[in-house]
């Protein structure tokens, strides 16, 4: 009824400041966990692709016979180092047996293999 509506918006507007401020509080919890997990989930599927990445070059290696192909994830700031600390990180006898590899995949390829030179994966 319009009578115990009035009551209820009257009761409200009493406690409301009170409960509106608990239940923002209650919210933004709830938001900021709901991120975090979120975010644990996102970290977690960067880490199984890096992982699915990482085998697939090793099973490449191994199938062109190259028998001391080893990956190692680094910092994201890894370049920013000087080379006596990215031979640390790497775990390298000296600087002198650094190297920088790059290898990519020609998703835009129609092609399987790489017979064209010009358009291979």
């Amino acid at each position: 009824s319009a009578g115990a509506k009035a009551t209820q918006s009257r009761a409200w507007g009493k406690a409301g400041k009170g409960a509106e401020v608990t239940l923002a509080n209650e919210l933004s919890l709830r938001l900021r966990l709901q991120c975090k997990s979120l975010d644990d989930l996102q970290d977690s599927l960067a880490k199984l692709e890096l992982e699915a990445c990482r085998r697939r070059m090793l099973g490449l290696c191994a199938r062109l016979g190259l028998k001391s192909a080893r990956t190692k994830s680094v910092p994201s700031d890894y370049y920013g180092y000087d080379l006596p600390k990215r031979m640390e990180i790497l775990g390298a006898p000296s600087t002198k047996h650094l190297c920088k590899t790059i290898v990519l995949e020609n998703t835009q390829c129609t092609r399987s293999d790489c017979s064209d030179v010009n358009n291979s994966k």
